[in-house]
């Protein structure tokens, strides 16, 4: 899979219709354009993020190994050492504690066992 073939993110980012797609996955490029008809997610998904950096949305997504070595058979070359990583090297949108906990729930149920709670009180001593 080793390529001498090396690319710039503004060179990728010319390939971002359905005639000629590239996309970047961990600092390498693909040429999916053959594969847009095929994709499972639909042309929809390949085409959002043709001319850019799908690493995170790839990730996510949480691809089968099938699907992971069948990316390998679009493979065209690397993104130039000097830019690799760039979308890492910008902070992500931080998040609130509660959201990224996983535990947003929490407060809402809290109120809700309170005014409950306080609605029992306050009916049980007027009774």
């Amino acid at each position: 899979m080793a390529s001498d073939n090396q690319y710039k993110r503004s060179e990728v980012a010319e390939h971002s219709d359905v005639d000629s797609a590239w996309i970047i996955i961990k600092n390498k490029v693909y040429d999916v354009s053959k594969f847009i008809p095929e994709h499972p997610g639909g042309e929809e998904v390949v085409l959002e993020f043709a001319g850019k950096d799908a690493t995170e949305a790839f990730n996510d997504v949480g691809h089968s190994t099938d699907a992971q070595a069948l990316l390998t058979q679009h493979y065209i070359g690397d993104i130039v050492e000097s830019e690799e990583d760039q979308a890492k090297a910008k902070p992500a949108p931080q998040q609130s504690a509660t959201a990224s906990s996983g535990m947003s729930w929490v407060l809402p149920v809290a109120i809700v066992v309170l005014g409950v709670a306080l609605a029992y009180r306050f009916f049980s001593q007027q009774s």
